[in-house]
């Protein structure tokens, strides 16, 4: 499971355990779905803990933040964006 690569520390954001653990199944599920590599849904776990480190972030936003993050680490790491990522523009 995709889960164990991420590098999640509680006591650093006001986001809860289980709201990250559930972003990050949200991020491995929509990988899946949009058949993204591994390593790209690896690298979307790293830019949300990033940016979960550096600012302090609405439990409203978490999931938009997981699905930025997904987005980004697609154009950055996949040679075929999937259309999918056009249509959150």
């Amino acid at each position: 499971m995709l889960l164990k690569h991420s590098v999640f520390r509680a006591d650093s954001v006001g986001v809860t355990k289980i709201l990250h653990g559930k972003a990050c199944e949200l991020i491995a599920g929509a990988a899946h779905t949009y058949n993204v590599g591994k390593g790209t849904a690896i690298l979307a776990m790293h830019l949300f803990d990033r940016a979960l480190s550096l600012t302090a972030v609405r439990k409203a936003e978490v999931t938009l933040l997981a699905a930025t993050c997904l987005l980004l680490a697609a154009k950055l790491e996949e040679v075929n964006v999937s259309l999918w990522a056009l249509s959150l523009v």
